[in-house]
């Protein structure tokens, strides 16, 4: 399971400045224009996902930013997108608060990538950490692809890869929503009509400690959303909410965060 605090390894440290939120915006722009949220997880859309996933891993190929060889491993996450009541969901984790480290936090499935074990995969680690930390089964878990990311400033050992798969129904899933693993204290399961409501949106900047060449800060987002398990708002930031920021438009061609956000390449905007 991982997470993020406000230093990083290998991105020359980071430190919180300030928080900043959205006003009131048009709800759900994707719908207006590109993908429907509830065909957003369809065999179509899948196909989309998939090649555009495949052509910017030849990019980065081709442009010499990924090496094929490397045999030095980061971590993987999985993004485990699924429907809840017919819609479209995304399943979060909140760590035990028995673990010694970023206790409580929200988070995704996942961990180091172990050699003897996955064999190198990124996608095997994703799909083995997701099955012992929530408890679902290999054959529940339909893999739609890796988000390789370029390796520029981050040494491969500190890089992690996300890995976009939807588990089908969550209530075919038979979650134990209240500590599954010892690793997990919650599963939450979050409709993506919250997620990409400009209301519950906000954002905070990161001022750089080591600043790079071009640049000394970034963004990052946090939601503020409802979930099945709790009456209550929980408030999601940090790595997992930089990674639901980058899938979000992936999925939903069209879709723009009210807020500043993260940035990927042009053709899955």
């Amino acid at each position: 399971m991982l997470t993020t605090t406000s230093r990083l390894k290998g991105c020359g440290g980071v430190r919180r400045s300030k928080l900043f939120r959205c006003g009131s915006v048009n709800i759900i722009r994707s719908v207006r224009s590109g993908t429907h949220l509830d065909t957003m997880l369809c065999d179509e859309n899948r196909e989309r996902v998939v090649a555009h996933l495949q052509q910017y891993r030849r990019s980065l190929l081709q442009s010499s930013e990924e090496e094929d060889g490397d045999r030095e491993f980061g971590s993987a996450i999985l993004l485990p997108f699924c429907s809840l009541d017919g819609e479209p969901a995304l399943i979060f984790t909140r760590r035990s608060p028995n673990l010694l480290s970023h206790r409580n936090d929200f988070s995704f499935p996942g961990g180091k990538v172990d050699e003897q074990l996955d064999g190198g995969s990124y996608t095997h680690t994703a799909v083995r950490e997701c099955c012992e930390e929530i408890g679902t089964s290999p054959d529940r878990i339909d893999v739609w692809g890796e988000i390789r990311r370029p390796s520029k400033y981050v040494r491969r050992r500190y890089l992690t890869i996300p890995v976009i798969a939807n588990l089908g129904s969550v209530e075919a899933l038979n979650l134990h929503y209240l500590h599954p693993s010892p690793e997990v204290a919650e599963v939450h399961v979050v409709k993506v009509r919250e997620l990409v409501d400009g209301r519950r949106q906000s954002w905070t900047i990161f001022k750089m400690v080591r600043p790079r060449e071009d640049a000394d800060k970034y963004t990052s987002p946090i939601y503020t959303v409802p979930s099945q398990l709790t009456s209550r708002p929980v408030r999601l930031w940090g790595m997992c909410a930089s990674m639901t920021s980058l899938v979000l438009p992936m999925l939903l061609p069209g879709f723009s965060h009210a807020c500043r956000a993260p940035t990927f390449p042009h053709f899955f905007k």
